[in-house]
C-alpha cells in the first residue's frame, strides 16, 4: 500500500507540473519526450520533498482496509 500512496503522489505532482506549463517548455515538436520527462521529475520530486501526500493516502487506504473509514 506504501507503494501505491507513492505512485499516486508522483501521479498527482505530474499533473501538476503540466498544468503548470512545464511539459510546453520543449515545445510541440517533443511531446513524448517532455511527458516522459515530467513523469521522471515527478517522481524524483515526490521522492525528494515531503509533501505528505503519500503518508496521508496511506493512512486512508490503511483506514479502509481496516473498515474504519467511511
Amino acid at each position: 500500500m506504501r507503494e501505491a500512496a507513492a505512485e499516486f503522489e508522483a501521479v498527482f505532482v505530474a499533473q501538476m507540473l503540466k498544468h503548470a506549463g512545464f511539459e510546453k517548455a520543449f515545445g510541440e515538436e517533443a511531446s513524448s519526450f517532455s511527458q516522459m520527462l515530467l513523469t521522471e521529475v515527478a517522481e524524483d520530486m515526490a521522492m525528494a520533498n515531503d509533501f505528505g501526500l503519500a503518508d496521508k493516502a496511506y493512512e486512508m487506504m490503511v483506514a479502509r482496509h481496516r473498515g474504519g473509514a467511511k
